[in-house]
């Protein structure tokens, strides 16, 4: 929101934000013989993500600098928190770039907002999901960590890979175990100290936008 934080007969002083972005402005208004304006734009830190969070803390901050996500109304990132299939396949639609899918897609459980449909559309279209066999995509359902390096994969133009990762709980999927191994050689996963990647583990935020900016470095 925006606030007037001083006001006289010379300037207004006025500051406004938008925490779901993690920015604010600092705007100097002028008045009588000094008008004019300036702005300054600056980031502002959420609640929960500082820099002592130095695994993760500038990969949030670079995705809601690039518009792929943003935070909540509270000033929080809420990196912890679970991703579900709409939103990674939204967030690496935005990561492309907001293409527009050329038909919206077929699943019966579309969701009715407008990103999460063009970008689950966009998925479908470029073969980086498929959806279930009951012609759902199940939106809603939390994003493992197995799918959405095999989302990325798909993404990247399914790559082969040299060899197998060596992690010790790789799946019995071929295009999953294909998807890991390309993650582990590109360095947009290390997995575990254990010699895990944990493929069933519910990807977080923070770990969703890691693997994103990873990738996007490429």
């Amino acid at each position: 929101g925006s606030k007037v934080l001083q006001e006289n007969t010379d300037y207004v002083l006025s500051y406004r934000d938008n925490v779901q972005i993690g920015m604010a402005t600092v705007i100097i208004t002028g008045k009588g013989n000094y008008k004019g304006t300036i702005e300054e734009t600056f980031r502002i830190q959420f609640t929960d993500v500082t820099d002592s969070d130095v695994f993760y803390y500038d990969y949030i901050y670079w995705a809601v600098e690039e518009g792929i996500t943003s935070g909540f109304n509270d000033g929080s990132f809420r990196p912890m928190g679970n991703c579900n299939r709409a939103a990674v396949v939204t967030f690496l639609w935005r990561l492309a770039g907001k293409p527009e899918p050329s038909e919206m897609a077929s699943f019966s459980d579309m969701t009715g907002n407008s990103d999460f449909d063009k970008a689950i559309s966009w998925a479908a279209e470029e073969g980086i999901t498929s959806g279930w066999s009951d012609n759902t995509f199940r939106p809603w359902n939390t994003c493992n960590r197995a799918a959405i390096v095999t989302f990325l994969w798909r993404y990247a133009g399914k790559p082969e890979v040299g060899t197998e990762a060596s992690f010790k709980d790789m799946t019995t999927n071929s295009d999953f175990n294909k998807a890991i191994s390309w993650a582990a050689e590109e360095g947009i996963t290390t997995g575990w100290s254990d010699n895990t990647f944990r493929p069933w583990r519910t990807c977080n935020r923070a770990a969703t936008v890691t693997f994103l900016y990873r990738l996007k470095a490429k």
